[in-house]
């Protein structure tokens, strides 16, 4: 019997000189996981939210980027875009 489960994954980069970095995963916190697509897009809508309400206005130039196919939103917390947070949602079918 196949289950699917929906992943909302949330990982934060930063970049350095150039270099991209990926700022530390908290698995507890950070990935979640859920066996009912209603409740994951909630949680989902939710963090969104939440990251757009504490990082934009920060700076005028912040943008929010959602891309409907890969359920991915990359939210920018400063002008240069060298610090930014994605949001993702995905289903996975497991047996």
């Amino acid at each position: 019997m196949e289950i699917t489960i929906y992943q909302i994954t949330v990982q934060s980069f930063i970049e350095v000189g150039g270099i991209d970095y990926a700022m530390v995963v908290d698995s507890k916190n950070d990935i979640l996981l859920f066996t009912d697509n209603s409740k994951a897009e909630d949680k989902y809508n939710e963090l969104v939210y939440r990251y757009v309400s504490m990082y934009h206005g920060y700076e005028e130039d912040n943008k929010v980027i959602c891309d409907g196919n890969s359920k991915t939103t990359i939210i920018y917390h400063d002008s240069r875009k060298s610090f930014r947070t994605y949001i993702s949602i995905q289903p996975k079918t497991i047996l």
